[in-house]
């Protein structure tokens, strides 16, 4: 990873929906530069420069780790982005005579103002929490060193890893995993490590211990998630830029909508036999959405049910055997200050895309039974 000057940002990296000041410059011209992109602003004295909005159309996205294969003999960690990511994605700030030069690297996210306040002095969100032991994870459930995931909402979860580091996971009753791994940006698959662990070692964990570089360690808690008639699991971007899946279990209803009273699709047709108009329509498209409880959700579950209503990129996972991109909100988004029992409201996922059946034919004949009995009756 290339040389960062702490100055600007101590660790190196910094959120683009989060101010970015450039302070202790020469009065003048100072280049910002990022991506092979010059940028260029004039300081005064005193003064100082927000670098969040001129590089927040640069910064990347976290990948999708969800696409993506694990590295291998470790095929439970995936890798997002190598050690070149960290160089092609470095941006830089130097004034007008050269001699004052900042780095750091953009990312496209943020925290609270809540969060920005309890930093101390010479640390930042990095330095604090992702960049060190504990909770490293790029998760918005919670902060804590504690992490309690249902069964149904488990998703690769990212890190960022400036250095090479070592990765152990302890799984409990003696097992345990590591990996090297160099400096890039990586995701967790706790859906793959318990796999891994099941058909390798013949053993389920639901615990899991995972340690980076002998800091502290943080315990992912798998919970099992209750049955349910019905179960609608949504992926989304939470507020630091990573994939989170959140499920909602109450019934659903699927609504078409048809235009709206503003909008007059109707137009008159000139009868040649009465001499006369007559009232026609033209062809309306189908806006399709769903009408879905969220299920009993406490207080952690509300958090991240309001991560999602926030989302700019949500999709519906397993919708008629694929995932569709919908944009959720809810009318009515009230719960009880405290929460001394779950609770629930109803949220409408609306499709941004067509999800009507395709009229093309299958090209493989249905057989008479299921799959396995092919050979024999079909």
């Amino acid at each position: 990873m290339p040389v960062v000057n702490p100055s600007l940002t101590p660790s190196g990296f910094a959120f683009t929906r989060n101010p970015i000041f450039y302070r202790d410059g020469a009065p003048g011209t100072i280049d910002i530069e990022c991506c092979g992109k010059r940028y260029s602003a004039r300081m005064l004295t005193p003064g100082a420069v927000n670098l969040a909005d001129i590089v927040d159309s640069l910064a990347p996205d976290f990948g999708d780790p969800g696409a993506r294969p694990g590295i291998p003999d470790a095929e439970w960690l995936i890798e997002l982005e190598d050690s070149s990511f960290l160089e092609e994605y470095l941006c830089t700030v130097s004034n007008n005579d050269g001699d004052d030069l900042r780095r750091f690297i953009p990312l496209r996210g943020g925290v609270p103002y809540s969060t920005l306040k309890g930093l101390d002095a010479g640390e930042d969100v990095f330095t604090r929490r992702f960049l060190a032991g504990g909770n490293f994870f790029m998760t918005s459930r919670t902060a804590s060193d504690t992490l309690v995931i249902k069964e149904t909402e488990l998703y690769p979860l990212c890190f960022i890893q400036p250095t090479p580091c070592d990765i152990v996971v302890d799984a409990g009753s003696g097992y345990t995993c590591s990996a090297e791994l160099p400096a890039g940006i990586y995701a967790f698959d706790v859906e793959a490590f318990r796999r891994y662990m099941f058909f390798d070692r013949h053993y389920l964990p639901s615990v899991l211990t995972v340690c980076r570089d002998n800091a502290s360690p943080c315990t992912i808690v798998v919970q099992e998630a209750m049955s349910s008639h019905e179960r609608h699991r949504l992926k989304f971007r939470n507020r630091l830029g990573a994939f989170e899946v959140i499920e909602l279990t109450g019934q659903a209803q699927l609504g078409a909508g048809f235009g709206t009273e503003d909008t007059d699709d109707t137009y008159r047709e000139y009868n040649a036999t009465f001499d006369d108009f007559f009232t026609r329509s033209m062809r309306r498209e189908a806006q399709s959405s769903l009408t879905v409880n969220t299920g009993p959700k406490n207080a952690g579950e509300f958090v991240l049910l309001a991560e999602l209503l926030a989302s700019e990129e949500v999709w519906l996972l397993d919708y008629n055997g694929r995932d569709v991109r919908v944009i959720v909100s809810a009318e009515d988004f009230k719960r009880t200050h405290r929460i001394v029992s779950p609770a629930s409201v109803d949220v409408t996922v609306k499709f941004c895309e067509d999800i009507e059946p395709s009229m093309l034919a299958s090209p493989v004949a249905a057989g008479i039974f299921s799959p396995q009995f092919t050979d024999v009756f079909n």
